[in-house]
């Protein structure tokens, strides 16, 4: 038994927006980007710090003086930008 496809109708397309509150307008970016509500604060908050911890990893390797370097101490110093302390 064959079962006819059903043409999409206009009543059957839907986009998912997320509005602006409290300043997350990356995270609602992001979710209006992928189409579901997959990021939270929380979750762009721990990606942040992966990312922060990967940054000083590599720049504590590389061979331009690693963590003696005058950028890797001014980085620790200053702490991320990428999350609000």
């Amino acid at each position: 038994q064959h079962k006819r496809k059903r043409e999409n109708t206009m009543s059957d397309i839907w986009i998912y927006h997320e509005r602006q509150e409290a300043l997350l307008c990356g995270q609602h970016a992001l979710n209006n980007l992928v189409q579901a509500a997959v990021f939270s604060p929380d979750s762009l908050a721990l990606i942040a710090h992966q990312l922060d911890e990967m940054e000083l990893t590599y720049m504590a390797q590389n061979d331009e003086g690693g963590v003696n370097s005058k950028d890797y101490i001014k980085r620790v110093q200053e702490g991320s930008g990428n999350v609000d302390e």
